[in-house]
């Protein structure tokens, strides 16, 4: 199985503060978010050796040139990815799409102490996990609406779909991949489709564009897929959101009661967890 990481570095030439804080994943430095890509990547080569960083030049002159990542392959297909750099979880559709083969997309503030399941490597889609529609969906799904887009294309289904629909759900982007490479095209192309529709009506947003990312990666999938009947297979299967995220924050116990870790959303504000991550890299094996 196919391991793909991905790093655009488009979004750092930008004066946004909240986009340099995306691209440092939340991090409180950037010393701590290379850190944490550092020791993502390391983790996962204990298990696979087929490890493909998807970026642009300044990207692997950074983490190959500099850092020595011992990824199996670089590509270059950031290089002339055009796209506002507040949406950067484009450039992670756009790496979904360049695969050819079966694959696993892992975001670079995972780590693992031990493959991924069968059942997660062999699954036509797979995800981290499943979500309801939290607050920062609708946050995005109130700017689609206001800024006029819910009247257009893919935004229209986006809304409708969601509109007083108590089934209606997400995912969890943290792990995405499988076999079904013609569901994953099919989904790239009707979110870049979309946008590229969009592309004054979101060029009018501003910096808060950047609250469409969730939407745009993570609930499109969740819908496309329930509207096409597809099957999902989930890493983990913890229905409490609470008890969820306390599963998988849990760096301090791994590898002894978890094998998994993400380091999702604002847990990675906590600097006692970037120093231990800073730690354990010093002692990686």
């Amino acid at each position: 199985m196919r391991i793909v990481q991905t790093y655009w570095t488009k979004p750092i030439f930008q004066k946004s503060g909240e986009t340099y804080n995306r691209i440092q994943g939340g991090w409180p430095s950037m010393k701590y978010a290379l850190c944490a890509m550092a020791y993502s990547c390391l983790t996962l080569k204990n298990f696979y050796q087929e490890i493909q960083l998807v970026t642009d030049d300044a990207g692997c002159e950074l983490l190959i040139d500099r850092l020595g990542l011992p990824y199996s392959e670089v590509k270059l297909y950031l290089n002339d990815f055009d796209a506002d750099p507040n949406l950067w979880a484009l450039a992670k559709v756009f790496a979904y799409s360049k695969q050819t083969d079966p694959f696993i997309h892992v975001d670079n503030d995972i780590f693992i102490w031990d493959k991924f399941p069968d059942a997660i490597e062999k699954a036509d889609l797979c995800c981290q996990n499943i979500e309801s529609l939290s607050s920062d969906y609708l946050e995005g799904l109130s700017l689609i609406k206001d800024s006029g887009l819910s009247q257009k294309g893919i935004f229209r289904e986006l809304s409708q779909s969601c509109l007083d629909n108590n089934a209606c759900y997400s995912i969890n982007a943290g792990i995405l991949g499988g076999n079904d490479l013609g569901f994953i095209n099919e989904y790239f192309n009707t979110v870049i489709r979309g946008c590229l529709e969009c592309r004054n009506e979101i060029s009018h947003i501003g910096e808060h564009v950047g609250l469409m990312n969730i939407v745009l990666e993570q609930l499109c999938f969740g819908i496309l897929s329930q509207k096409k009947n597809m099957r999902i297979e989930f890493l983990k299967h913890i229905s409490d959101f609470d008890e969820l995220v306390n599963n998988i924050i849990d760096i301090y116990s791994a590898p002894i009661k978890t094998k998994f870790v993400h380091c999702l959303g604002s847990i990675k504000k906590d600097i006692a967890i970037s120093k231990q991550i800073e730690y354990r890299l010093t002692i990686v094996r």
